[in-house]
């Protein structure tokens, strides 16, 4: 029985083991697209999210996480890396892992009328589940999903953040949840045991905590719904924190609006 539960895990990760070990190898022409298919950049007509959701214990995450700093890149492209806990009882605990992350990805199962959950696994937009370092299926939502999500826009004030989420006809403040989901910066870490002992990985935009905007932050104007972030709430050292909007019936669906802003006075941490 033991033996079949951890057959079952090892199976949740998708992917070639080869694959993740070859992405560190000597050769620094590898390309982080598995099949040699890089995603078009396509200008997008609004924001983008992307979460992967990921563990340093994955043996075949390390493309899906070098593919995810790429896109990361893109403009208006929202790139966010959820560490999950699922795979900490293996011989290297996940020094990013979050157990909200686990519980998050289990969410967005449910509310797709799914039971599955794996890694690395990429949620486009709330809504859509791919493998993560499945290139052409990224760059096919790319295309199919652009101009989807309205921008939220975020003004730096004296006191904090003004959010400005855009009116219409499925936005109003008594019918939405505003998440702001808080990342830090890059961060390389070396891994010491596990399937992936000896890679040095990166990972963009590590998710460090999630709050949800009480409704009373909420305030209608005629050009949307404004609301405001105060600097002394927020957690420390972040690189940043995006705005995703969801529908109040479904927190975890579909996401209608987003936005992010980056501090300028953060730069990437030292690899470890």
């Amino acid at each position: 029985m033991k033996f079949k539960s951890h057959f079952l895990l090892f199976g949740a990760c998708i992917g070639l083991v080869l694959a993740g070990q070859a992405v560190f190898g000597d050769s620094p022409s590898f390309s982080p697209y598995q099949g040699g298919r890089p995603v078009k950049d396509v200008p997008q007509k609004g924001p983008i999210v992307l979460e992967l959701f990921t563990s340093q214990s994955c043996s075949s995450c390390p493309p899906a996480d070098l593919l995810l700093q790429d896109l990361a890149k893109r403009q208006n492209v929202i790139a966010l890396s959820c560490h999950v806990t699922y795979w900490n009882h293996l011989s290297w605990k996940d020094t990013l892992s979050r157990e909200f992350c686990t519980e998050r990805q289990n969410d967005y199962s449910r509310a797709r009328g799914s039971q599955s959950r794996f890694t690395p696994e990429l949620i486009v937009n709330g809504h859509t589940s791919m493998i993560g370092s499945k290139s052409y299926a990224i760059g096919d939502a790319l295309n199919a999903f652009n101009g989807e999500l309205l921008a939220v826009s975020v003004i730096d004030d004296q006191d904090g953040y003004a959010l400005h989420i855009p009116a219409s006809h499925k936005i109003k403040k008594d019918h939405i949840t505003v998440q702001i989901v808080y990342f830090g910066a890059e961060e390389t870490v070396s891994l010491g045991r596990g399937e992936n002992s000896g890679l040095s990985v990166p990972y963009t935009n590590p998710v460090t905590q999630i709050t949800t905007l009480s409704p009373d932050a909420l305030h209608d104007e005629d050009s949307g719904i404004i609301a405001h972030l105060d600097r002394s709430g927020m957690p420390s050292e972040q690189r940043g924190f995006a705005i995703l909007v969801y529908s109040k019936n479904n927190p975890n669906g579909s996401i209608l609006a987003a936005g992010q802003y980056l501090f300028p006075s953060v730069s990437p941490k030292d690899p470890r």
